[in-house]
């Protein structure tokens, strides 16, 4: 599968491990489409960015997933959830099975057109998870909050700064539409990622116990133009 881009890693530098590993990769034929299931195949099935796996029925590790999205074309159907990742334990497991220990989803890196391309394609509230910190810096993976169906019972603290924007983002982040959070406990946004504080609603009764929004000049204006109570 895609774990061979580590094994790569490891052996570089070894003659032998590359023309072994060239071998395999020979033998192998990806296959255009891949069900995802906590049951695996046993024998090795090589996954590129030419393959479309099906999420469904299905609670995976939140490290998996973004794997999955860099390497892979995602597609989520019914009952699908991510979880924290720990050692030692299953990384995939049936959705039934599902682990409520709340987690954080940080990142801090660029992201690749092909993840941004299967996030667009995510339909909304479509990713179960027991999120209780969402924690980004110049990263677009702000625009999978939308994606999200945090489970209630869990406050969530949403820190998003975004200090430049690319081209390629910028056209991903139009695409954004209206979405709606749970209980947050606290909220700050910064740089580009203050735009998005026009396309979120928020459950009534809801208090949050701090709002921070550092603009970077560019999105002040038009959200003040939005006129009261649009935000």
């Amino acid at each position: 599968m895609f774990g061979m881009d580590e094994y790569r890693k490891t052996i570089r530098g070894s003659e032998e491990g590359e023309i072994r590993i060239s071998a395999l990769v020979a033998q192998l034929q990806a296959p255009a489409s891949f069900s995802l299931t906590h049951d695996l195949p046993n024998e090795t099935v090589l996954l590129t960015d030419q393959t479309t796996v099906t999420l469904s029925n299905i609670e995976i590790s939140v490290e998996l997933f973004f794997v999955l999205l860099r390497k892979t074309r995602v597609t989520i159907e019914e009952a699908f959830s991510i979880t924290e990742y720990v050692d030692n334990e299953d990384c995939i497991r049936e959705h039934g099975m599902a682990r409520n220990r709340p987690f954080c989803l940080e990142r801090s890196l660029a992201v690749s057109s092909l993840a941004l391309e299967n996030i667009g394609r995510m339909p909304p509230s479509s990713i179960g998870c027991s999120l209780e910190v969402f924690d980004l810096s110049d990263t677009w993976l702000i625009n999978i909050l939308p994606k999200l169906r945090v489970h209630e019972d869990y406050g969530l603290d949403i820190s998003v700064y975004i200090q430049a924007m690319k081209n390629t983002s910028l056209e991903y982040s139009n695409k954004r539409n209206l979405f709606v959070l749970g209980r947050v406990k606290s909220m700050d946004l910064g740089g580009y990622a203050v735009s998005f504080i026009t396309e979120m609603r928020i459950k009534k009764g809801n208090t949050m116990e701090t709002f921070v929004l550092i603009e970077c000049g560019c999105d002040f204006p038009r959200i003040l133009g939005e006129g009261d109570n649009s935000i």
